[in-house]
């Protein structure tokens, strides 16, 4: 799984205890601080959720890169 600069959708406050399991999926997670479009504490939740479900979580944070997937993402 990868995701660059995004996360879960919903409102702020929704529960995301989804049912199933990612046991050694390997998750790949990045964003930018600050990202105008998803807020870094979306992209970090999603994070987290993953790593309960069992998922292999490799996150990073590119400072001052805006929303984009930069080269080192690729």
């Amino acid at each position: 799984m990868a995701c660059h600069s995004g996360g879960l959708f919903g409102p702020e406050g929704t529960s995301y205890d989804y049912p199933g399991d990612l046991r050694g999926t390997p998750a790949y997670l990045a964003t930018s601080d600050p990202d105008l479009f998803v807020p870094r504490a979306r992209v970090e939740e999603t994070a987290h959720l993953s790593l309960r479900m069992g998922a292999q979580v490799e996150f990073r944070v590119h400072r001052e890169a805006g929303h984009v997937i930069v080269p080192d993402d690729v």
